[in-house]
């Protein structure tokens, strides 16, 4: 079976990258090593081929000029839209730093947790972030906006 990651042309079976309940099958169109298309996977036992426009489109956000590779901080008054980037290491310091002065303050239920569903499906829904922020002793709740809808 040829590996999507080092095949620079083919067509390649996939699931939906987005997880959510549907879990759908995928066909992933690679050309020079870059994905050209992604289209639903008629073979696939439950969604036969139907995907959604969100990944249907995926590769014009992939490939996007303006799609954020790095993390940014917010240098101006909040709702100025004003950031610049910062490091990875930065970025997690950040927020390791600002999370520990919350538990010191406040008290680790000052700090919840939230998350959608759209991404969190079968696959990886309740997952190691559930774990990290129970032991961290967060405040916990049903964390989805949208998982009712999803079950």
């Amino acid at each position: 079976m040829k590996s999507f990651a080092t095949q620079q042309n083919g067509i390649f079976k996939s699931v939906c990258s987005l997880d959510c309940p549907d879990q759908c099958g995928l066909l992933i169109h690679k050309k020079d090593g870059k994905i050209v298309k992604v289209q639903g996977d008629p073979d696939h036992p439950v969604t036969a081929g139907n995907i959604c426009n969100k990944v249907r489109n995926m590769t014009e956000r992939i490939y996007d000029e303006k799609r954020l590779t790095t993390p940014l901080k917010r240098t101006g008054a909040k709702g100025q839209a004003i950031f610049e980037p910062i490091s990875w290491d930065e970025a997690i310091d950040t927020i390791t730093s600002r999370w520990k002065q919350l538990i010191d303050e406040e008290g680790a239920e000052s700090i919840l947790p939230y998350s959608f569903y759209g991404n969190m499906g079968k696959l990886t829904a309740e997952g190691m972030d559930r774990r990290f922020f129970y032991r961290m002793g967060s405040s916990q709740l049903e964390r989805t906006i949208c998982s009712k809808a999803g079950s």
